[in-house]
């Protein structure tokens, strides 16, 4: 038991990490669409969504997509 819970803090720790990345991506996203940027501003939609879809396919494979521990996780991506 202790052992499936330290691999769910461990996925906890690094789904948070890659969406704060991600919001990160957001936010730049939104600077950039507000200044005009055209070229880094569909950088950023491609990358963030990227991002937000290898989070769903990773959580799928883990099988924590649709967990209720998780579901969080599933809203955040």
């Amino acid at each position: 038991m202790a052992s499936n819970n330290s691999r769910y803090k461990a996925l906890d720790a690094l789904m948070t990490k890659v969406l704060i990345a991600d919001g990160g991506i957001l936010l730049l996203y939104l600077l950039f669409a507000g200044l005009g940027v055209g070229f880094l501003k569909v950088v950023l939609a491609i990358l963030g969504l990227g991002l937000s879809g290898l989070c769903l396919v990773f959580l799928y494979l883990t099988n924590e997509l649709l967990r209720k521990r998780s579901l969080w996780m599933t809203a955040g991506a």
